[in-house]
């Protein structure tokens, strides 16, 4: 259903308005589920936004204009990342399970096996782009903000720009504000861009088929059913400036869970890297047995 046919409910704040544009992009993935067919859908949220954020935008997705047989046919189940898995297995069966149409918004791809096989396909929610913001507060707050402006806003903490928008202010009276507070933010990528997975990369060959096992790998460590000494932590990729290592490298990190750091051998070999020891000292790093000159 378009923005624009939907009842108050997703005009009732910016929030809600912009995270329904993100759930309509992501469907667009499933275009005859979009259009009323029958399916269950796993939607995946961004890593700043919570299973529940989207409750609102998908009741209004599955039950706005229609009637009361109709809308027992579909259901709709939020999953958060520290839910038991038990717990998410029934609250899905009693919810979604025996439903013709259904999503299941979750903050982690590691779902239930019982939900993994019923579902028809697994999307990755986007971020909060621009033209959502744009159109959530043109709709909401009657307030015009310029592309340049929504993308300013966007590199701010989410709830601390929610809150700073109010009726019968200007954008730029906004963006003032926001920058009161945190000066330092705004400037740089927004904070809602989110890193790809690695399965959703395109064009890596083996270097995408090795990191995909060693995410599978690091899984079994950590259940303890793999010894470290068998998780291979080998790779080198090489090229030009652009060619997207670094892209690699993100979503690998994406992909395992790790954090991320993109630093250089300058920076290693730098005698202020504050992982630099002193020379002749042994590195006191956990599986680390070499020296550091």
């Amino acid at each position: 259903m378009p923005i624009g046919t939907q009842t108050d409910n997703i005009h009732s704040s910016v929030k809600t308005h912009a995270l329904y544009g993100t759930l309509m992009r992501a469907l667009d993935k499933f275009e005859a589920f979009k259009l009323g067919g029958p399916g269950i859908v796993a939607l995946i949220t961004p890593a700043n936004q919570t299973a529940s954020d989207y409750a609102s935008p998908v009741r209004t997705f599955l039950y706005d204009g229609v009637n009361g047989e109709e809308a027992d046919t579909a259901g709709f189940v939020c999953i958060s990342a520290k839910e038991k898995p038990d717990r998410a297995k029934n609250e899905f069966e009693s919810r979604c399970s025996d439903k013709v149409r259904a999503i299941v918004v979750a903050e982690t791809r590691d779902l239930p096996p019982a939900i993994v096989v019923a579902v028809d396909t697994v999307i990755q929610l986007g971020p909060i782009e621009e033209g959502d913001l744009r159109a959530a507060c043109q709709s909401v707050l009657k307030l015009k903000v310029s592309a340049n402006q929504a993308r300013k806003l966007l590199a701010f903490p989410q709830e601390l720009m929610i809150s700073a928008l109010r009726r019968n202010r200007s954008a730029s009276e906004i963006l003032n504000r926001l920058k009161s507070i945190s000066p330092d933010v705004g400037l740089g990528r927004p904070m809602g861009e989110e890193t790809p997975l690695l399965e959703e990369l395109h064009g890596y060959g083996d270097a995408k088929a090795w990191g995909l096992q060693l995410a599978a790998d690091l899984k079994l460590w950590e259940r303890g059913k793999l010894k470290w000494s068998e998780v291979d932590r080998g790779l080198l990729l090489s090229g030009p400036p652009g060619v997207g290592k670094t892209i690699f490298a993100r979503a690998l990190a994406q992909t395992c869970g790790v954090f991320f750091k993109a630093t250089s051998v300058a920076q290693w070999q730098s005698k202020r890297a504050p992982w630099r020891l002193a020379e002749g000292n042994a590195c006191r790093f956990r599986r680390c047995h070499r020296q550091c000159a």
